[in-house]
């Protein structure tokens, strides 16, 4: 059961991921797209293959997806934003504000 809403969950955030899609075809055309043009060809594609392949392809599919999510957050930690770069703080020479007002656990 717990599979089965996870699925629906994965379908509607794959389904956000191309709001950039939906906003652009809104602003150059002048009408909305409905997100079922994206979430149900995607649910259809996906039960096409699992009765297709099987599981088995899901679980081949993970280290794929981890692949990605690895490289994704290193270069979240890697990155820098602007601000980032404009500014001279440093966690490392950072003083503490508020000395007086901080409490100490013992």
């Amino acid at each position: 059961m717990s599979q089965a809403i996870s699925v629906a969950f994965y379908i509607i955030a794959f389904t956000e991921a191309f709001e950039f899609l939906f906003n652009f075809v809104a602003d150059e055309f002048g009408f909305t797209l409905p997100h079922q043009l994206i979430s149900i060809p995607a649910t259809i594609g996906l039960a096409f293959l699992i009765i297709k392949k099987g599981a088995n392809v899901g679980v081949k599919a993970l280290y794929f997806v981890i692949g990605i999510l690895f490289v994704s957050i290193l270069m979240f930690f890697l990155g820098k934003t602007e601000h980032a770069m404009t500014t001279e703080f440093s966690i490392l020479t950072a003083e503490l504000r508020n000395r007086e007002s901080f409490f100490v656990v013992q």
